[in-house]
């Protein structure tokens, strides 16, 4: 499997208990950009490689250690199964090329 596969695999597994600091180092690894909101826990995602993709949005809560809500995970690994074959070039996933 290449590195959008286990982000995706991840993201499903974890749902219910990832921490925003795992989200967004994951995010990063798949060179999406993640921006902290003045509110809170709120954070915007953005990725200008995508076609056809503007924002995604999550709260990771309040602290570090803080689980977020499962939807967010789920949200955000429904995008990257959208964008998958995209994404599998941007990151140099070698099974894309295949």
């Amino acid at each position: 499997m290449g590195k959008v596969s286990d982000a995706i695999s991840t993201l499903q597994a974890k749902s219910a208990s990832m921490t925003g600091n795992e989200l967004k180092k994951l995010l990063v690894s798949l060179k999406f950009e993640v921006r902290k909101c003045a509110s809170g826990g709120h954070h915007v995602v953005t990725h200008d490689g995508l076609s056809d993709f503007t924002t995604v949005s999550y709260d990771a809560g309040h602290g570090k250690r803080t689980q977020m809500r499962s939807n967010y995970p789920r949200d955000i690994a429904r995008v990257l199964k959208d964008h998958q074959s995209e994404l599998e070039i941007i990151v140099g996933d070698k099974d894309a090329e295949a």
